[in-house]
């Protein structure tokens, strides 16, 4: 039996989908590691993205915590960026802290990004170590810390990893919430609020274990995501952060990556963009 923190904080609420493609025992994973944080939420609030098992609507309806659940149905699935925002739009918390369905969210996660926003970040993400097949080392994705960093990296690469990020609430209702850009949803959120002005940081800890793999490398690939990197230069172009030449040179770049095929998109990343780890911190 699992036992659980009686902390509660009641200015946060933890968000998180799923759909029809996620695994049920990853889904249990993902939520007792919210509940057995050293700090709790409010609640979690869990947006079901369309259509699900059996299996994975059991997992819901099994789950047993002092946090309570509330869960949000969509008729259709609709993609992340828009299950965001239908859950963004019920959520009355200050703070909004980001989970992913496949992910586990390390002991002290919570207490460590609270902290960070009562020194008045609006935005703030850590380390992410990526756990990979069997036969893989698992892998580190770091991300730049200061605000003055993350500019300068977002023009050709996402500064935050989405699944550890949290945020003000307000902050991103002001901005219009995740943008219509599938794929590239949230890279896109952080382009908005940067051009906003909003108070950004990534901690130096890893505080989110999060499932890498092969079919993580193969979903960042493809026409589709061709498509959305356009749009993601098109709205950085428009808010400024990039000029045209930058937005096609590193668009250009981006979209002939996602038009690799997968072995060597796979080493690209294995070898070029991510440290190597035998364990997570």
């Amino acid at each position: 039996m699992n036992t659980y923190p009686v902390t509660t904080d009641t200015t946060f609420t933890a968000l998180g989908a799923f759909w029809h493609r996620d695994s049920p025992q990853l889904l249990e994973r993902a939520l007792n590691s919210v509940c057995q944080n050293s700090l709790l939420p409010h609640e979690i609030v869990l947006v079901q993205d369309g259509p699900v098992s059996s299996d994975l609507l059991k997992v819901v309806d099994d789950y047993d915590s002092i946090v309570p659940l509330r869960l949000i149905q969509l008729d259709e699935n609709m993609g992340l960026g828009h299950a965001m925002n239908v859950g963004l739009k019920t959520i009355k918390t200050s703070h909004v802290i980001r989970f992913d369905a496949d992910d586990l969210s390390l002991s002290n996660r919570f207490d460590v990004m609270m902290a960070k926003f009562r020194e008045g970040y609006d935005l703030v993400g850590s380390q992410v170590c990526e756990l990979n097949d069997p036969n893989s080392a698992n892998t580190v994705r770091r991300v730049p810390k200061s605000i003055e960093e993350i500019s300068r990296y977002l023009r050709y690469r996402n500064p935050f990893n989405h699944m550890t990020v949290g945020f003000l609430n307000e902050a991103i209702k002001n901005v219009g919430g995740y943008p219509d850009i599938k794929l590239r949803e949230d890279y896109a959120l952080w382009a908005k609020c940067l051009a906003s002005g909003y108070k950004m940081c990534n901690v130096e800890e890893i505080l989110v274990e999060a499932t890498g793999g092969d079919n993580m490398i193969r979903r960042r690939g493809g026409f589709k995501n061709v498509l959305s990197e356009l749009k993601l230069q098109k709205l950085m172009l428009q808010l400024g952060i990039q000029s045209p030449i930058s937005a096609i040179a590193y668009g250009s770049i981006r979209c002939l990556v996602c038009m690799l095929p997968t072995f060597i998109r796979k080493h690209i990343y294995r070898m070029h963009l991510r440290g190597r780890v035998i364990t997570a911190k």
